[in-house]
C-alpha cells in the first residue's frame, strides 16, 4: 500500500519527466559546427597555408619550403588540409626566401584573384 509521501514522490518523478520530454522536444536548434572543406573555402584555405609558410620559414633561417608537402603535420595539421587540398594551389618558389601562393579557380567558381607572398596580399 502506497503512502500519501509515496504519491507525491510518484507525481513528482512524473512531472519531471513530462517537463523533460517537454523540453527535449521544444528546445531551440543549437547549429552543429561546420566542418571545414579546403574545396569549398580556397581562400580561407590559401591563408592557413600562407601562415604554414610563415611558421616554416621562421623555423629554418627565413628560407621558405620547396614545395607545400613539407609543411604538412608540424606546420599544418592534417585535420585542417590534406595532401590532396593541396592540389587546388599555385605555388611557387621564386628564391630561398620569396614565393607565390594562388588558390586555383575551378571554372565555376568566382573567387576573388589573390596572390599571397612573403611580403603579404597582392
Amino acid at each position: 500500500m502506497l503512502t500519501k509521501k509515496d504519491y507525491i514522490l510518484l507525481i513528482s518523478l512524473a512531472v519531471v519527466i513530462v517537463l523533460v520530454n517537454v523540453f527535449l522536444c521544444y528546445r531551440p536548434n543549437i547549429p552543429k559546427e561546420e566542418e571545414f572543406i579546403p574545396s569549398e573555402h580556397p581562400v580561407a584555405a590559401a591563408v592557413i597555408i600562407d601562415r604554414a609558410i610563415q611558421d616554416y620559414s621562421k623555423d629554418h633561417e627565413g628560407r621558405i619550403p620547396q614545395r607545400l608537402d613539407e609543411l604538412l603535420g608540424k606546420y599544418m595539421p592534417p585535420e585542417w588540409i590534406t595532401p590532396g587540398d593541396l592540389e587546388g594551389f599555385s605555388y611557387s618558389r621564386i628564391s630561398p626566401y620569396s614565393y607565390e601562393l594562388r588558390a586555383e579557380k575551378p571554372d565555376n567558381e568566382t573567387i576573388p584573384d589573390v596572390t599571397f607572398t612573403e611580403r603579404g596580399v597582392k
